[in-house]
């Protein structure tokens, strides 16, 4: 009887051995595995194919102070959302702020259409200069479709007289949505561009119509 009972101990002790050393060489193998790296991105170059509503340019210049965005989205992450659940991609993500590089592009847009005097990104503006801000309200690819994909951004645009009483002259959200198939992150960015390039297309008209 205890010749069985030692066998039986002796029997546990190797298999509660041989079970340490399977979970050991388990986490051998997953710090030795390279997890994927990170892909950076940007948003294309926008084509100003239309011309400035306007024939000639008003006699302002306009200055893009540094553009926001809402808490939400204050990530370079890429953001997806399924149903009611917002995710943040940790793989694919914006090489900038997006909202550094949408200012930039706005300012290159805006200056192309020729409406104004001159566009530029100075951090400082002087009495007789437009100020044009920017706030990233949305941007993220709405998954929760399995067959197609939508990329999405909004935007709230303020214009102000910048003097001594700061006058707004407009505030605007804009909004685009595009749909497009085969998600990558790739086809995600060549949407959101689109979706950059209707917005913009609809700001020239409302400031063409505003100021």
């Amino acid at each position: 009887m205890k010749k069985n009972k030692t066998a039986q101990q002796i029997f546990l002790s190797f298999l509660s051995i041989f079970i340490l050393l399977v979970f050991y060489s388990c986490s051998i193998i997953n710090l030795d595995k390279k997890e994927p790296g990170k892909t950076f991105f940007v948003f294309n170059e926008i084509n100003n194919d239309k011309p400035a509503t306007k024939s000639k340019p008003l006699p302002i210049d306009l200055v893009l102070m540094e553009f926001t965005a809402a808490s939400e989205f204050k990530t370079n992450q890429f953001v997806y959302k399924r149903k009611n659940q917002y995710i943040k991609d940790y793989y694919n993500r914006f090489f900038l702020p997006p909202e550094k590089m949408i200012q930039t592009k706005c300012a290159t847009w805006l200056g192309n259409t020729g409406l104004f005097k001159d566009v530029s990104t100075k951090s400082q503006a002087s009495f007789s200069d437009y100020i044009l801000k920017g706030e990233l309200l949305e941007i993220y690819c709405d998954r929760t479709e399995n067959t197609v994909s939508y990329a999405i951004i909004k935007i709230r645009f303020r214009i102000i007289k910048y003097n001594k009483t700061d006058k707004t002259i407009m505030e605007k959200d804009i909004y685009s949505k595009v749909e497009f198939k085969h998600f990558s992150a790739g086809n995600l960015v060549n949407s959101w561009t689109k979706c950059l390039k209707n917005i913009f297309q609809n700001l020239g008209h409302e400031i063409s119509s505003n100021i």
